[in-house]
């Protein structure tokens, strides 16, 4: 007999099928990131409330199994943990990601706020990207504010 799959909340079940939808566009995916979503939603049915632990308790829950799910969540704005936990965190697929995530936004943040708020939207003076495709994600990438 098969196991059963958890249940996802039905809160969380907009966010269960955004991302299963994001998994499918982009053509990647398996059991074990559906079952990770599951059990990540399962647990935490407001991921931003997953956000308000202490860093110790976030980074010691963090699997592998889980990090697809949380990057999509960070990406669309559903979870903003703090630079604690990016700080301490190799996100190294969440480049690869940004590239799916809704265009004109990152972290939660449109850029014209971004603007707005003094936060500048172009590399550092005299910074220079190794690629030019390593910025392309950005609308205004190489442009210096």
């Amino acid at each position: 007999m098969p196991p059963v799959k958890t249940a996802v909340p039905p809160q969380a079940a907009p966010i269960f099928r955004a991302y299963l939808d994001c998994l499918a566009a982009r053509g990647v995916g398996s059991k074990t990131f559906d079952s990770g979503a599951r059990c990540f939603l399962a647990r935490y049915p407001d991921p931003q409330a997953r956000a308000g632990l202490p860093l110790e308790q976030r980074l010691a829950s963090t699997r592998p199994h889980l990090q697809p799910v949380l990057n999509f969540l960070m990406l669309h704005g559903h979870l903003r943990p703090g630079y604690d936990y990016l700080l301490d965190r190799k996100l190294t697929a969440i480049l690869r990601e940004a590239a799916a995530a809704r265009s004109g936004q990152t972290w939660g943040v449109s850029w014209p706020a971004r603007r707005r708020w003094g936060i500048p939207s172009g590399p550092a003076p005299g910074w220079r990207p190794r690629s030019q495709s390593a910025c392309s994600s950005r609308p205004d990438a190489g442009s210096a504010s």
